[in-house]
């Protein structure tokens, strides 16, 4: 098993393996020890019903966290082969599986304006394919605000993870609502985007307007301090 997968990190929907997620399996070859027919892209059928890599081809075999990180799913035990993972101390070993071993991710479906959510009270949104059914993910600065304010019901959206120094943080892009939700909450939010631009322009034009009131009167001090004493003794004394 070679490290790595198919490029990327393997999370937020970037790609597969990638940092040790996945390994990659021969089949076939010059040898013949396992007969492949020639099925669509160069895939047939193995002994046992299921679909391999033809004329030595070699297929990515991530495992399951990272097929789910792809919006899939593995649809069939026992795995292809396995791996180990983790630190020179603590390797575990982890199942890997095919792309046709795979299938399109189950998701939950929304009901009566209510998000599903995950253990954590958000939801994994990698891909478009780990929406709940019936959700969109919105991706607008201060758009939980909106809906939070219209009373809607919403849900950080997990897109990813940043890793620093070992440590791995959530990373949100948004949040998901509801279709039935998604254009009242736009509209609304347009509305605050315009206020906002509105209160914007009036800061800028009042701090505007004092510092040319504060200009003005530095100006006007000095033009009376020049006056005074600019003229001599005598001008000075006259003031």
């Amino acid at each position: 098993l070679g490290g790595g997968g198919l490029g990327g990190d393997g999370l937020g929907g970037d790609g597969l393996g990638g940092g040790g997620l996945g390994g990659l399996v021969g089949f076939g070859g010059a040898n013949g020890s396992r007969d492949h027919g020639g099925g669509e892209g160069g895939r047939g059928r193995d002994s046992d019903g299921g679909v391999g890599c033809g004329g030595g081809d070699v297929a990515a075999t991530p495992h399951c966290q990272a097929w789910f990180y792809a919006g899939l799913t593995a649809k069939r035990p026992p795995p292809l082969a396995s791996a180990l993972f983790g630190n020179s101390a603590e390797k575990v070993p982890k199942p890997l599986y095919g792309d046709w071993q795979t299938e399109q991710l189950q998701v939950p479906i929304a009901h009566s304006g209510r998000v599903p959510r995950n253990a954590y009270g958000m939801v994994d949104a990698f891909t478009d394919a780990h929406l709940p059914v019936g959700t969109v993910q919105l991706r607008m600065p201060r758009v939980a605000q909106v809906a939070r304010n219209l009373g809607l019901d919403y849900a950080p959206a997990k897109v990813g993870f940043d890793f620093n120094q070992g440590k791995a943080t959530p990373r949100f892009d948004g949040i998901v609502v509801c279709v039935e939700h998604a254009e009242v909450i736009q509209e609304a939010h347009a509305e605050l985007m315009e206020l906002s631009l509105d209160a914007e322009r009036t800061r800028v034009e009042r701090e505007a307007l004092i510092n040319m009131r504060a200009l003005v009167r530095a100006m006007w001090t000095a033009h009376r301090l020049q006056q005074t004493y600019s003229g001599g003794e005598g001008t000075a004394t006259g003031g």
